[in-house]
């Protein structure tokens, strides 16, 4: 099962941005439709939701791609932990889907939005099918990337079609969990083609330490970033949450597409460590960080530059106070990168699921405190604070706990490729900003000059990362163009 791991980046990165398009697109066009109140309304109830769709998943979805990768090469074992990992996931679904619906069925705060939390709520339920870790720590990204374009393109037709006024923020909310369940249902009928569930010989026992181990980890990173939606929602608004979660959600674009390049990495970290193999084990980890730090550092300015003319045309001018949040999250792309690859990936393949506890505890505190003591003052602006302040505490302390065991390196031509391509990426983009009025060619022509120049100096000065994806983008090319004239010469 030895796949090549840059093609494993190309497969995931083109998953995450074919999921991150299809989501844009369809809130560029819903949030002219519905607005910044209506908007909020959707994401308020998401975020509620999202704490018990995270306790229903325990700490499974990252331990399981470990799991996975382990035990590759021996099916019966396969079989075994994947049964093993359904049946615990199965146990706490159902108990936090009687929870969930129990409770928003006798507080009176969810009396007027019952059917949108219960709609929203549909998500928890239907974890009882999520098993996309099986297919992580297969590398099976391919066939992951696949079945997300067909199902994100049939949920964006159903937008267009169906969503036509504020008054149909539930038929939006419906869809929005339709796509991802129907992802979750795919998955599971076609896991059978590869896996067999089993009830007999099971222990679950093995399990709980680790599984536990994360969930406290993911309880404290979902804390750290649901909390400035929920104390938003309580302390500024439906119109607040709307803004916020928007300038969040052009961030999150980037930094899910900058994490999906090295996500593929924890399989073979796992194996690598797993095996005794230390120096293949720490090769990884550096392309892992030169990886990251090629793509983070320009799309952190990049964004601080167009966020403006990037706020008006995916979202419409009704959201442009968003601007300067969006601002102040861009430096978020820094520190949420690292922390993914640190934490998600090089942390938990050592084993140090506790360290990776601490950390995002210790950032789950702080955000709290932060977002307390600045909302009041600066609304959404105070929880883009809180956010980019608290992520800077969360990474520092994930590599105090890896700095024994990683070192960071970086060659001088690897270094000034990246200054010097940054900063004439900045003078291009700055001239075109000031030499072009209208927002939309301007936003289209500083995307284009910026990305142009950037790749230019880095491939110009050999920077490992540029020639090694430019590598994997001719053979896919040569490999789709193989294809176009094979059937051509079919009779």
């Amino acid at each position: 099962m030895a796949k090549n791991i840059a093609k494993n980046s190309f497969y995931n990165v083109t998953y995450k941005f074919l999921n991150v398009s299809f989501t844009v697109i369809a809130a560029a066009y819903v949030s002219r439709i519905l607005m910044p109140e209506g908007v909020g309304k959707i994401n308020s109830a998401q975020n509620i939701a999202q704490y018990f769709v995270l306790l229903a998943s325990l700490g499974i979805p990252m331990y399981g791609i470990k799991a996975i990768a382990v035990a590759s090469g021996n099916q019966d074992e396969t079989n075994r932990v994947y049964s093993e990992l359904l049946t615990i996931n199965a146990v706490s679904t159902l108990i936090c889907s009687f929870v969930y619906y129990g409770i928003i069925l006798i507080h009176p705060f969810f009396a007027e939005r019952r059917a949108l939390y219960s709609i929203c709520g549909l998500m928890i339920p239907f974890r009882l099918l999520h098993n996309e870790w099986y297919y992580q720590g297969r590398e099976e990204y391919r066939y992951i990337m696949m079945r997300s374009l067909i199902i994100k393109a049939v949920m964006l037709v159903f937008v267009f079609l169906t969503v036509r006024s504020e008054a149909d923020y539930l038929i939006y909310a419906f869809l929005l969990v339709a796509a991802t369940e129907a992802n979750n249902m795919f998955n599971f009928i076609h896991a059978g083609k590869t896996v067999r569930i089993q009830l007999k010989g099971l222990n679950l026992k093995r399990h709980l330490r680790p599984i536990l181990a994360l969930l406290a980890v993911a309880l404290s990173v979902e804390i750290y970033t649901l909390a400035d939606i929920t104390m938003l929602t309580f302390m500024k608004g439906d119109s607040a949450v709307g803004l916020y979660t928007h300038a969040e959600k052009g961030i999150g674009v980037i930094k899910m597409l900058i994490s999906a390049v090295c996500m593929v990495f924890l399989p073979r970290l796992s194996r690598h460590y797993s095996s005794g193999e230390k120096e293949e084990f720490d090769g990884l980890v550096q392309k892992g960080f030169r990886t990251l730090f090629y793509f983070a550092i320009p799309a952190t300015v990049g964004i601080i530059l167009i966020s403006e003319d990037l706020i008006r045309f995916l979202f419409g001018t009704a959201f442009l106070p968003a601007a300067d949040t969006m601002r102040i999250l861009a430096l978020s792309i820094l520190t949420v990168v690292f922390s993914n690859f640190i934490g998600n990936q090089v942390l938990i393949a050592l084993g140090k699921e506790k360290q990776v506890m601490v950390s995002t505890a210790a950032g789950a505190c702080l955000n709290v405190i932060v977002n307390a003591v600045l909302i009041p003052r600066w609304s959404i602006n105070g929880a883009a604070v809180a956010s980019v302040l608290t992520q800077l505490v969360v990474v520092g302390v994930q590599y105090y706990y890896v700095r024994k065991d990683v070192r960071i390196r970086f060659s001088a031509r690897y270094i000034l490729s990246l200054a010097l391509g940054t900063i004439l990426m900045v003078f291009g983009v700055c001239l075109i900003g000031k030499s072009m009025s209208h927002y939309i060619p301007r936003l289209l022509c500083m995307c284009v000059t910026g990305v142009a120049v950037f790749c230019v100096i880095t491939l110009s000065m050999k920077n490992e990362v540029a020639l090694s994806f430019m590598q994997v983008i001719k053979r896919v090319g040569k490999r789709i163009g193989s294809g176009a004239r094979g059937q051509e010469e079919e009779p």
